[in-house]
């Protein structure tokens, strides 16, 4: 007889990638489509769902910064040789202000946060090969979005 966990992600479609980790003793699932994910700690995967629901929340013209947040969330949680758990936490922890601030209506902006933002994600991705090459294809749709 299959265990739970093997009978559960067989419901979902192959090209899912499905990877355990394990958060204070409880298997979480997550299901990326398209990524090969690392492990998260509880802090980045809280990150990941506020990347997600903010990025949710955007349409029309606002598709190509959702696109963008979405790929380069998936460039850090994927395993890059060069980058550190620190700066894969601190990456997310950016990505996720970012998301907050695609929402907030372009006057209320908080706009030296968000340059803040962007420098720091573009300084650690020169970090990662893999990363770099996410950054330089996605940074600068952010960088139009937010006018920076």
């Amino acid at each position: 007889m299959a265990d739970w966990k093997s009978t559960f992600l067989d419901l979902f479609p192959k090209e899912f990638i499905k990877v355990e980790i394990t958060v204070i003793n409880n298997p979480t699932i997550i299901i990326a489509p398209g990524a090969t994910i690392g492990n998260l700690n509880t802090g980045e995967q809280k990150n990941i769902g506020s990347i997600n629901a903010h990025i949710g929340q955007l349409s029309g013209d606002d598709k190509a910064a959702a696109e963008a947040l979405k790929a380069l969330a998936e460039a850090f949680v994927s395993k890059l040789e060069g980058l550190s758990d620190n700066d894969k936490s601190s990456g997310l922890e950016w990505l996720a202000v970012l998301a907050e601030q695609s929402t907030v209506p372009e006057p209320e902006r908080r706009t030296s946060i968000i340059k803040t933002a962007l420098d720091t994600l573009a300084g650690i991705s020169s970090a990662a090969g893999g990363l770099a090459t996410a950054w330089s294809q996605w940074g600068p749709a952010l960088m139009k979005f937010f006018g920076v």
